[in-house]
């Protein structure tokens, strides 16, 4: 669904043009506004107690943020950064709750949001637990990586995934040698996406 071919296209809102890399929200700031992603790719991510930051789902075109917040009055449940350059609409929580008001199909992409990150949280708990640090890296490349391209950054990575730079290190010669990346310093290339797709379905 496109969420522009509601009454919400009417509304008053801001456009933003980010850059790569871009902190849009950090953890614990006010949102008074839902963002829907009109181009580009973004990270929701969340700092642990210990300091840590876990990204937990990547969102992309057509999808938003700062729904939670619309719902309650709690700050910012997550840091969001962008991953490519962005395109990003933002409207005004009031705006977004009179459009719904008059437009059922808003309610409804927004209820489908937030019950897409609740399953998410509930998948990345489960896969902390259950899934191998071989299989845990390779689904967080997939899903944070930029057109089959990931950057990489070892230790944080490694926190991330709740393993050793070593036990990383291990895994990802692992996936070179069954030729699912390859690696050249800090840069992984996906070799096939729709492979690797098919590839982790198999566990």
């Amino acid at each position: 669904m496109n969420i522009f071919d509601t009454n919400l296209a009417r509304s008053e809102s801001v456009n933003y043009k980010l850059n790569k890399f871009t902190t849009v929200k950090e953890q614990g700031s006010n949102v008074d506004k839902v963002y829907f992603i009109k181009e580009g790719k973004v990270s929701i991510q969340e700092e642990t107690l210990e300091g840590e930051t876990v990204q937990l789902k990547t969102l992309e075109q057509d999808e938003c943020f700062g729904e939670l917040e619309l719902f309650s009055s709690e700050k910012c449940y997550y840091q969001i950064v962008t991953l490519t350059d962005c395109q990003i609409v933002a409207i005004n929580h009031n705006e977004v709750i009179k459009c719904m008001k008059e437009d059922f199909r808003i309610v409804q992409y927004l209820y489908e949001s937030i019950c897409s990150k609740l399953r998410n949280s509930s998948k990345y708990i489960i896969q902390t637990r259950t899934k191998t640090v071989y299989e845990r890296l390779l689904m967080h490349i997939l899903d944070f990586s930029d057109n089959g391209v990931y950057i990489l950054e070892k230790e944080k990575l490694a926190l991330n995934l709740n393993t050793t730079v070593r036990s990383l290190n291990r895994s990802l010669l692992r996936a070179s040698h069954e030729e699912l990346i390859t690696v050249n310093k800090n840069i992984v290339d996906i070799v096939s996406v729709d492979t690797l797709k098919r590839y982790l379905k198999s566990f």
